[in-house]
């Protein structure tokens, strides 16, 4: 039986969970320093901050986009964030991604 893994936009009191998870990619924050950076980007429209979550309501991963406006292109989004991609070292098919 697999976990069900489902998407919900992030809040603030994600930021322990998340600031693990960034953690453990090399991007050391404390809970009030990430709680900090995510709380503008939840009332600003022009980010968007999923959080994955298992079945307990623990977040197992995030992705943060957001929307980009360049005097040399078109508006866009761009994702600037995606953790928990499973690329531990011996999914070598994960690391091309």
């Amino acid at each position: 039986m697999t976990d069900r893994i489902a998407l919900r936009p992030a809040v603030l009191h994600d930021a322990p969970e998340l600031a693990t998870l960034a953690g453990e990619l090399g991007y050391p924050s404390t809970a009030e320093e990430l709680g900090q950076r995510l709380a503008p980007l939840l009332g600003d429209v022009s980010h968007l901050v999923l959080v994955a979550v298992a079945a307990d309501d623990r977040a197992v991963g995030w992705l943060h986009a957001t929307a980009r406006r360049q005097l040399e292109s078109d508006d866009f989004v761009e994702v600037v964030a995606l953790v928990q991609l499973r690329s531990n070292v011996i999914r070598e098919r994960a690391h091309g991604f």
